[in-house]
């Protein structure tokens, strides 16, 4: 059984050298850095323009509650005025 195992490893084993490839080849190298790099810019100002719409939202809101006690208020000013 060893001697069979052997055997197959020596015909199947692999070649000592990897194969020869110029460095003309190997332009990818940093790309996948930059792509990500790129997409957690993205990220970020996406998540930004989400916080700045939900902060203009939550200004809108007090306003518009603010104005609608200031003319709950004048309305009873009024009525006052009235009796």
């Amino acid at each position: 059984m060893y001697k069979k195992a052997l055997e197959y490893q020596l015909k199947h084993r692999p070649s000592r050298l990897p194969i020869y490839e110029p460095m003309g080849t190997f332009t990818n190298f940093g790309q996948n850095e930059k792509t990500l790099e790129a997409e957690k810019r993205q990220r970020n100002i996406e998540y930004m323009k989400q916080q700045v719409e939900a902060a203009a939202g939550h200004k809108r809101q007090l306003i518009l509650s603010h104005i609608k006690n200031l003319q709950q208020e004048k309305e009873k000013l009024q009525k006052n005025q009235e009796k």
